[in-house]
Parts: structure tokens; C-alpha cells; sequence
């Protein structure tokens, strides 16, 4: 479980020369009575280690705090500032660009750390030719829910839900406590959580199903599984269909670290002289649709054709190839 959150990496072995580098990012932040101040920290892990495992990247260590001021009525809740994670990220960026390292994949696991997609966008503006993407976005998430048939939205199920706990259950069930199979709550409409916290709309923490109804229960994962497929594997105090592939959150994180790092960009970029200066020359981070700077929005004629991702097996080695959909949620969107 440690080797997960910190790696053991020395400076011989293979990885430590790897020219891509993923840094998850967290929070310390409440989650309701049962999930850990850190589960956001945690899940950011359980998607790199779902990378890092298969893949040949420098995982980094976790950046443990972040942007939680919604979250500030609870007690246990520590934030940083935007200016402060910013300056993080920048740092870390920086420190890598002199290792060498072509490509950063920022692998978010809190909706809170929002000013992460500016860094990226102004970090991608910038002279230096590292070049980062910001994972999962939303639309990755909700791959990973159809995958592993999680049946709540991102919406509805926003914080220490369905999703979250599924998580945990999987990769970390130790650090779970007794009381999420009776602690739903729903809250749809939040429309001042910008403006007044999270508070006036959860008496818990809790938004969303961290248990449904009683359903057939499928036999708990092995411990492999449960680091390879976090999301879908660990979905067994629900019920599983024995037709559907169990892929979850270990296929999200592989289509995501292919469409950044092992699809050249000449193959699937059909709008290269759109991209910022030395983009097209560097194999990280592809496109099949032009990218979309602030203020403007893809045309309907670039939406048209990002037809669904098919399911594919998790981690196969002969996966270096183009993906279906290469796209970049949440990079420049």
C-alpha cells in the first residue's frame, strides 16, 4: 500500500529515466463519517498506480493538499490556496524540464483544484517543451462508471458517493469505516455551493449513494484486481453482470495515457496548424479534434466526430496504437 503513495523508486531503475512523469493530486478534506480526510489523495494514487503499473512513466509522489475551502465547515479539512497549488505545479514542472522530461500527466482527483486546468493551459502556452495534460476529466469518470456499472451521475453522486466509495473499497478498503452502507443523501439542486460551501446542503458531508438498494453480491476481488481495476473490480458489494468486462477505472486510466503519450501526433491531429508552437513535434498529448482556447467553443463539425470509445482490454501490451477517440477532456476543453 505504501509502495502505491510513495514510490520506492531508485535513481538506477528503468523508470527514473522515463521522459513521461505522472503527479496525482489530492486534498485532505472531509468525506463523510466513513471515507478518510486523504481519499481523494488516495484515489489520485489508485489511477497512477493503474499506469504506472503497466506502463514504463516516473510516478511521482502524491501532492497530498488542495483547494477544499467548500469543505471548510467540517473539521479535519486543510486547504492551499489556488496561488499556492498553482506555484506547486509550476515548481514540480520545472524541476522535470531539467530532468529531461517531455511530458507531464496530472492526474486530479478533486473537483476543487479547478485552477489545475489554467496551469496546464498556460504551462502548454509557455517556451518550455514539457508538455502537460490534466486526467480524468469529467467525461473519463463517466466512461469509468458505465464500465463498471455504477449506475449514479457524476452530478448526483458528487462527494463520498457511489463512485468514491467503490474506489476505496478497492484499493484501500482498509481505511474504510462502518456507516456508508446507511449514509445517501441527495442534494441535485447546488446552486450557491460556489458561494456558501458545501455545508447548508449535506448535514454529513455526503452527497450522493454510497449504497443502493440490497442487491446480489458478486465474491470480493483478489488483491490484484483490485489494484489493476480499481473502479470496476471493486464494485462488489453491488451487483455485477458476469457478461460485462470488468475494465472500470484501469481502462480509463490506459485510454488516457495512450491518447497522451503513445499516439503520434501526425496520425490522429487533423487540425495541427491550430496547435500551440511545438505541439505537432512532440508525441504527447494527441487530438483528433483542433483544441478549444478559452472564450471559444469546438464547432459542431468537430463534435461530430468523436464517435464512442469501444471497450478494449485493460493494459495489453500491443494497445500502442491509436485509440478510437483520442481526445483531451479536460486539456483544452
Amino acid at each position: 500500500m505504501t509502495r502505491d503513495i510513495i514510490p520506492d523508486l531508485t535513481t538506477t531503475d528503468p523508470a527514473a529515466t522515463s521522459k513521461i512523469a505522472v503527479l496525482p493530486v489530492g486534498a485532505f478534506e472531509q468525506h463523510g463519517p466513513y471515507l478518510p480526510l486523504g481519499t481523494d489523495t488516495l484515489i489520485a494514487c489508485a489511477v497512477t498506480t493503474a499506469i504506472t503499473k503497466h506502463h514504463r512513466v516516473l510516478q511521482l509522489p502524491p501532492v497530498t493538499f488542495g483547494c477544499s475551502h467548500e469543505h471548510a465547515a467540517y473539521p479535519g479539512t486543510v486547504s492551499i490556496g489556488a496561488a499556492t497549488l498553482t506555484a506547486i505545479v509550476t515548481d514540480i514542472t520545472q524541476s522535470l524540464t531539467h530532468q529531461q522530461i517531455r511530458g507531464l500527466i496530472v492526474v486530479n482527483a478533486h473537483g476543487g483544484n479547478a485552477v489545475l486546468t489554467n496551469v496546464v493551459q498556460h504551462a502548454n502556452q509557455s517556451a518550455h517543451q514539457l508538455k502537460l495534460g490534466l486526467y480524468p476529466s469529467r467525461e473519463d469518470w463517466a466512461e469509468a462508471r458505465t464500465a463498471a456499472g455504477v449506475t449514479s451521475s457524476n452530478h448526483d453522486d458528487m462527494h463520498a458517493g457511489e463512485l468514491e466509495t467503490s474506489i476505496l473499497l478497492a484499493a484501500h478498503p482498509d481505511y474504510l469505516r462502518d456507516g456508508w452502507a446507511s449514509s445517501d443523501h441527495s442534494a441535485t439542486d447546488r446552486r450557491y455551493l460556489t458561494t456558501l460551501g458545501i455545508g447548508p446542503y449535506t448535514p454529513t458531508g455526503v452527497i450522493g449513494y454510497p449504497h443502493k438498494p440490497p442487491q446480489p453480491k458478486a465474491a470480493p476481488p483478489s488483491t490484484t484486481s483490485a489494484v489493476t481495476s480499481p473502479l470496476s473490480s471493486t464494485s462488489w458489494h453491488r451487483r455485477l453482470s458476469p457478461s460485462r468486462p470488468r475494465e472500470g477505472l484501469a481502462t480509463v486510466a490506459d485510454r488516457l495515457f495512450h491518447r497522451a503519450s503513445t499516439c503520434r501526433t501526425s496520425q490522429v491531429c487533423t487540425h495541427s496548424s491550430r496547435l500551440p508552437a511545438g505541439f505537432t513535434s512532440l508525441p504527447l498529448l494527441p487530438s483528433a479534434r483542433a483544441p478549444v482556447r478559452a472564450g471559444h467553443s469546438a464547432s459542431p463539425s468537430v463534435r461530430r466526430h468523436q464517435p464512442p470509445l469501444a471497450a478494449t482490454d485493460c493494459f495489453s501490451a500491443e494497445h500502442h496504437t491509436t485509440p478510437q477517440r483520442p481526445s483531451l477532456h479536460g486539456y483544452l476543453s
